[in-house]
């Protein structure tokens, strides 16, 4: 490890967040690492849990047996990836859990992209509150 933070480390730091999501555990607990926890524990071949049964958190235990489940776990391993040179983007983590999302039935109708239809104009409305906000 070369110690540098880069937008790479930021997507490993995301994909432990992931984990302690599907986890609803620290990263470090007791000794044990939540990426080796669940690298020794998965199994592609259990089509209930993916082998995570007993890391599981129980409040999204039922979830496990979706299609969006496996991939968001394997989304999650691919960020914690040990060759920082394997990790996808954070743009690429973003638009697979957009879809991810998406394909659930869950999105929000929000985008990642931005839209800038006012750019060079003096005055427009902040999207969130609908008050008007003017440039100096």
């Amino acid at each position: 490890m070369t110690q540098q933070l880069s937008e790479k480390s930021d997507v490993y730091s995301f994909g432990v967040v992931m984990l302690e999501i599907l986890s609803g555990r620290l990263p470090i607990s007791k000794g044990r690492y939540i990426v080796r926890e669940f690298r020794m524990a998965i199994n592609p071949n259990d089509h209930d849990y993916y082998g995570l049964q007993g890391i599981v958190d129980p409040a999204i235990h039922d979830a496990a047996h979706t299609a969006g489940f496996r991939r968001f776990v394997q989304l999650a391993m691919e960020c914690v990836d040990e060759s920082a040179s394997r990790r996808p983007t954070m743009n690429s983590v973003v638009k697979e859990i957009e879809t991810m999302l998406h394909s659930e039935g869950l999105s929000s109708g929000s985008s990642s992209t931005v839209e800038f239809e006012h750019v060079g104009t003096a005055s427009t409305s902040h999207p969130h509150s609908g008050e008007v906000v003017t440039a100096h």
